[in-house]
């Protein structure tokens, strides 16, 4: 979880950091997802048990809509309480899996048109 605490903290719209709470992007059945999700576990520096605060996928428009209420986020994930639906999902996240801040590409392509 230490790799996570330092690169995926979630940010609010100002840019300032959200304590405990992480924002994790990551592909799924060929879309792209993030969840923000506070750390509950406190397992070891390796694992974590993340609770979910948000969903979201990205849409055609490359814009991510929020999906609304736990059973439609948990359907989404794959999960569910049936005998034979998965009941975890594992995000390894490794140094080449950072995905830059939505803040970080703004201000790149602000300096490039101002180039």
């Amino acid at each position: 979880m230490s790799f996570s605490k330092k690169n995926n903290q979630n940010k609010n719209q100002y840019g300032i950091v959200i304590p405990n709470e992480y924002r994790i992007d990551f592909p799924f059945n060929d879309k792209s997802y993030y969840i923000t999700a506070k750390d509950e576990s406190g397992i070891s520096d390796n694992n974590s048990c993340l609770k979910i605060n948000s969903l979201a996928v990205k849409n055609d428009e490359g814009e991510f809509k929020l999906i609304d209420g736990s059973d439609q986020q948990l359907k989404t994930l794959s999960l569910g309480s049936e005998e034979n639906d998965a009941k975890e999902l594992t995000i390894e996240l490794t140094p080449s899996s950072i995905v830059k801040s939505p803040e970080a590409e703004q201000q790149k392509n602000e300096r490039s048109l101002s180039n």
